[in-house]
């Protein structure tokens, strides 16, 4: 898809973009979930308040690493509250203190 410069700066941080032809740009595909900085208004936006649910959240996995059973987290709650943003928060951070894991995501 090709889009402007404008559109390009709002959607810079979530999705791979190259150059086009003609000062356009070419829209190719989302980025990989929490690989990316979260934006508001093509901005990075800083992450602040939910230092305690990403650590329990971050500890409860950690735990499950060395024990002989695997575990899954369900993140839950009403439109806005900041689901994704922790989730993608708790992804960066589990990558960066573990680099071996395969995580996987569901959305929708």
């Amino acid at each position: 898809m090709c889009i402007d410069d404008v559109t390009r700066a709002l959607l810079d941080a979530r999705f791979e973009i190259e150059p086009a032809p003609s000062g356009t740009f070419l829209l190719l595909q989302e980025r990989e979930v929490g690989r990316t900085a979260r934006t508001l208004l093509g901005k990075p936006s800083p992450y602040v308040g939910r230092d305690r649910e990403l650590r329990n959240l971050r500890e409860l996995l950690e735990d499950s690493f060395s024990g002989p059973e695997p575990r899954a987290v369900l993140i839950t709650g009403p439109p806005g509250i900041g689901k994704s943003r922790l989730r993608c928060e708790l992804i960066e951070v589990l990558r960066e203190r573990h680099p071996e894991l395969t995580i996987a995501v569901g959305r929708g």
